[in-house]
């Protein structure tokens, strides 16, 4: 019986993630978005929350952070981005050169978000 509710659940997870994703690549209100599609705005919200929930628990299991030391010739500059990460309407970009202690910090607000 286990296995069918986390089957159930990863269902119910991706059918909400492609609702929210679609909502937001049309750039619709949320209360637009669910007129149109006739759905319920608690609804929605909910399915929303549970993504959240779901995003909180898998950062949760994965609480060991791995750093490597990167030798960076300091001649020349650094651009562009080493990593994003995308948290409900929350992003936080890192750029290329980030010290392990800001990563570090990132990350752990992240976690505080959720």
């Amino acid at each position: 019986m286990d296995k069918i509710r986390k089957v159930t659940r990863e269902y119910r997870a991706n059918q909400w993630m492609e609702i929210v994703k679609e909502r937001q690549s049309r750039g619709m209100t949320i209360k637009g978005w669910c007129d149109f599609h006739g759905v319920n705005e608690k609804s929605f919200y909910y399915w929303q929350r549970k993504l959240r929930e779901t995003v909180c628990e898998v950062m949760e299991k994965s609480t060991a952070l791995t750093f490597a030391e990167v030798n960076i010739d300091k001649a020349e500059p650094v651009k562009g981005f080493a990593a994003s990460i995308r948290i409900g309407d929350v992003t936080a970009e890192i750029h290329n050169g980030a010290e392990a202690d800001t990563v570090e910090t990132v990350i752990r607000t992240l976690k505080t978000l959720c």
